[in-house]
């Protein structure tokens, strides 16, 4: 008898909308520029808590949340590496802000089951991607791995909360990540 899942959401990628007021080319970011936003990022972050003594995921402690996560980014520029971001808002931890990477605005996905054999997966994992792929640079870092053929960066983020019944909230995703999100983005 095959083990059934029943997914809390309609559909394996569960879709989060927005709008677009501008449609602008989207540039392709060197490395150092992703970094350099990144560290300032990490910065800021490290500062609020020195000030507030918060804790943060990054010590394993998701009970007085902070609203910065540790993403995957598969950039235009061809490279795959962890960047620094935060919430947009305290209460939605898996709306981040990535004007720099998305200057378009982007449409994320929450990903619940792996895509193709339709199985669980232990942690639900968000795609984030442009909104206006017409506009976005060749992703080289996904046609070197995939061979394929995407516009714009991707970036993914995963849920640390194991139940739908939890709060979500994002665990930091590092380059150790790295190959189960190719295999992810290519399933």
């Amino acid at each position: 008898m095959a083990l059934q899942y029943n997914s809390p959401y309609p559909q394996n990628w569960y879709m989060e909308g927005g709008t677009v007021e501008r449609s602008i080319p989207e540039e392709n970011i060197s490395m150092a520029d992703i970094e350099k936003e990144s560290q300032a990022v990490s910065e800021a972050i490290h500062l609020i808590m020195l000030r507030t003594g918060e804790t943060t995921i990054i010590q394993g402690s998701h009970a007085d949340q902070t609203t910065s996560v540790q993403c995957l980014l598969f950039a235009t520029c061809g490279e795959v590496m962890p960047v620094w971001t935060r919430a947009k808002q305290h209460d939605e931890a898996d709306v981040l802000q990535l004007p720099q990477l998305f200057p378009n605005g982007y449409h994320s996905y929450r990903i619940s089951l792996f895509p193709v054999l339709n199985s669980p997966m232990m942690y639900d994992w968000r795609i984030y991607v442009t909104q206006s792929p017409e506009n976005g640079q060749l992703n080289a870092a996904i046609g070197q791995r995939l061979g394929v053929t995407w516009r714009g960066n991707i970036v993914l983020a995963k849920y640390g909360n194991i139940s739908y019944l939890e709060k979500d909230w994002l665990e930091d995703v590092g380059h150790i990540s790295t190959e189960f999100a190719i295999v992810l983005l290519d399933a």
